[in-house]
């Protein structure tokens, strides 16, 4: 099998894998779900996946191959560009998994903290309701900004392809189980919250309460919260009036999705500006 073709093959098992676990958990959430739903599930998840297809449309037309790039552009410029280091393929899976996930998470807090970015970010954070069509919902502009950056990296630095396609499956599907309407046992939500970010810990940070929502900004991993002093947990009965949205936009129409980002204010309240709700007594 040629390099294309398995290339192929890998791509195929990696949407197969994708769709598995979104319409896994799509089921979970009808038959156990965490919490009541509070809008009509069809305009939303209408609107959503619309955004989704945009957004893969725009993957396709816009980002060829990094490693095919990369070529291009050392034939055209006439020079070397940057080479990953000779490491085996474990230690490149762990350094590349740490690096990209630690991109990520000053990537996400960057778009809470400059105007601009917020406007494109706050699309994701305009669901009123939280559910695994959330996942997806991305302003195609934000996406492009997002996707372009790693891009940009990826061709830069050789980055090895079967770590990037790692790391993006991984956080894709970890992505679907974060926004979905679902709930681990207490005992697996303290043990898998120590290293990765569970579903309890990520609803927090799509509060209106603006201490809640600048909080909880990682993707994969839990840990950068906690190390640069992001993290925030509240004890489970909380979980129940967490209002999830922005204040100013409940429940955008599907029309008014993609001109959301010139309508928002042009940056998130401060930490002090919507204080967080008391957290009940344990």
């Amino acid at each position: 099998m040629n390099r294309f073709a398995t290339g192929e093959a890998g791509l195929a098992s990696g949407l197969t894998l994708l769709l598995g676990c979104f319409f896994a958990v799509a089921l979970w959430e009808l038959f156990r779900p965490r919490r009541a739903l509070q809008n009509p599930v069809a305009p939303r998840w209408l609107g959503n996946l619309a955004v989704y297809f945009i957004n893969g449309a725009l993957f396709a037309w816009l980002f060829p191959a990094p490693m095919e790039m990369t070529t291009r552009l050392e034939a055209r410029l006439g020079i070397e560009l940057l080479h990953w280091p000779q490491l085996n393929y474990t230690e490149s899976l762990v350094v590349g998994v740490l690096l990209l996930d630690f991109l990520r998470y000053w990537m996400h807090r960057a778009f809470h903290v400059t105007p601009w970015l917020w406007r494109l970010h706050s699309l994701h954070h305009a669901d009123s309701d939280l559910d695994v069509s959330t996942s997806f919902r991305h302003h195609p502009i934000e996406f492009t900004v997002g996707t372009g950056f790693f891009w940009i990296l990826f061709v830069v630095m050789r980055f090895p392809p079967e770590v990037a396609a790692a790391y993006l499956l991984c956080t894709s599907i970890l992505s679907c189980l974060q926004h979905g309407n679902i709930s681990f046992s207490p005992a697996w939500e303290t043990a898998l919250q120590k290293v990765i970010v569970t579903p309890e810990m990520h609803r927090i940070h799509h509060s209106t309460a603006a201490d809640e929502a600048n909080s909880n900004f990682g993707f994969l991993f839990s840990f950068w919260d906690r190390l640069f002093a992001t993290h925030r947990q509240i004890v489970p009965k909380a979980h129940a009036r967490i209002q999830f949205g922005l204040t100013e936009f409940r429940n955008p129409s599907i029309w008014l999705i993609l001109l959301l980002p010139l309508l928002v204010r042009a940056a998130p309240p401060p930490l002090n500006d919507t204080p967080g709700h008391p957290d009940p007594a344990p």
